[in-house]
Order: C-alpha cells, then sequence, then structure tokens
C-alpha cells in the first residue's frame, strides 16, 4: 500500500503519498480523510509516511494538544525525542532523554545564549554588536586602499540582532571557548581585530546569517580554513565581479 498511491483502508479514498503525507502534518488535531472526514487509521499514516514525517506529525500533534490543554507541559524540540521536558513555566531547560534544551515559554530550541537569561533578556539585541558596528565601520574606512575607488555605502549585518541567528551562536560559543568574557571584549582590543572578507555577490547573505560553511572553502591555497585579508585590494580579488566584502 502506498508504494506511490494507494486507498484508505476506513473509506477507500485514495491518496498518492506525497499527498497524504502533506495532509496528514497540516493537522493539529484529528486527522481526518480529507474527502469524508472520518478519521484515517495510524496504520494507514504510518505505511504512507517515511520516518522523518511520520516523527513529525507525531510532534506536531503533541504539541499542539499541550498548548491547547490545560496540562502544564511542554515537549522537547528535538525531532527524534518528543519526550515531555517540564513545565510551562520552567523557560530554557534541557530534556533528561536526549540532552538538548528547549525553552518552554518562547520555544527556542538548543541555543546556549537563552541559559539563565529570559526570555525578554535573550531577545533583547546585546550592546556588544553595536560598539562593534561602530569600531568596524571606523576601521573600514581607515584601511580602505586609496587605489580603490571610495566606499560607497557600509551595511550593518542585521542578521545579528535574531538571537537565533545561527553565525550568532557560534560567535559566542567562539568567545567561551577562548573563555572571553563577550561583555568584556571592546575593553580590551589585544583580544579581537578587525579583517576583510571576499566572496561572491550570492554568499553574503547566507555567511551573515549561518557563518561560514567549511563545505564551500576553495582553493585554500595555504591550507584548510577561512581566508581573510589584512588589506582590501587583496580580498576585493575575490570578489570576481562582485561590489561587496564583509568585514570580520
Amino acid at each position: 500500500m502506498f508504494s506511490d498511491y494507494g486507498n484508505l483502508t476506513v473509506c477507500g479514498h485514495g491518496y498518492c503519498r506525497a499527498c497524504l503525507t502533506s495532509w496528514t502534518l497540516s493537522q493539529k488535531s484529528d486527522i481526518v480523510c480529507k474527502k469524508c472526514r472520518q478519521l484515517i487509521p495510524i496504520n494507514d499514516i504510518f505505511k504512507a509516511s517515511n520516518e522523518q514525517s511520520f516523527s513529525q506529525m507525531k510532534q506536531n500533534l503533541v504539541t499542539n494538544y499541550l498548548s491547547t490543554s490545560d496540562l502544564d507541559f511542554s515537549l522537547c524540540k528535538t525531532l527524534d525525542c518528543c519526550s515531555i521536558i517540564g513545565k510551562k513555566k520552567d523557560g530554557y531547560c534541557k530534556c533528561r532523554v536526549c540532552g538538548y534544551s528547549t525553552c518552554t515559554l518562547c520555544g527556542v530550541y538548543n541555543n546556549d545564549l537563552h541559559n539563565n537569561k529570559t526570555c525578554e533578556e535573550f531577545k533583547k539585541p546585546k550592546d556588544i554588536f553595536k560598539a562593534l558596528i561602530v569600531a568596524s565601520t571606523q576601521w573600514a574606512k581607515e584601511n580602505w586602499a586609496p587605489e580603490m575607488s571610495p566606499i560607497s555605502f557600509i551595511d550593518e549585518n542585521i542578521s545579528l540582532t535574531d538571537q537565533s541567528c545561527p553565525s550568532l551562536v557560534k560567535f559566542y560559543k567562539g568567545l567561551k571557548v577562548l573563555g572571553i568574557n563577550p561583555d568584556e571584549l571592546l575593553n580590551d582590543n589585544q583580544k579581537y581585530f578587525f579583517a576583510w572578507h571576499g566572496t561572491v555577490e550570492q554568499a553574503i547573505s547566507p555567511i551573515c546569517w549561518d557563518g561560514f560553511d567549511p563545505s564551500r572553502r576553495s582553493g585554500q591555497v595555504h591550507g584548510p580554513g577561512e581566508y581573510f585579508g589584512w588589506t582590501a585590494a587583496v580580498s576585493h580579488g575575490y570578489c570576481r565581479t562582485g561590489r561587496n566584502m564583509l568585514v570580520n
């Protein structure tokens, strides 16, 4: 049944596998036949779904039930876990089954920036980035290559205002590994420096959001890693036909 197309055992109505999977994932309570509204047997859903979509469907149903019921519990956001992790008022807490953390209030999943912070504190933009933007803007202007055309504009990476931004999470994890307190970073200019990074135009937005992706490295003349330049003229050569660069 449902190799590509099959009929429900309860009513005989036919569905293709993709359509039935899409329909079941869109439902928030009882999963019924779209055509006659009879409840679809769980075995039919299981046979039409792959493991991932079946797990996602179960998570959707349980999450919706817990969010609309009077029960004071929340569900782990890990797809393969779906365990009850605690009361809704607990905030950011770790699942005892899978070890990952979820905020029972705002739903943030596996983001250590939320640890020991309220949801309001977590969502509040960090003052450190306001200061870094000012400092990096000044650095870019002072270190622009005189032989190049003047800078036409400088954009801020607005992704960093979103506390769920993967590149932001990586930044804080990196500081933690280095033993650097983020709040004290700007008080010691020996702990950081700015550099240029040239890349193709279409890569800039993904880098701003996700950070650097090792799988997309190319060239690597001096060994594996991310490459940065002290001078704008050198880094600009890696932009190909693009006109924008990153200050990191």
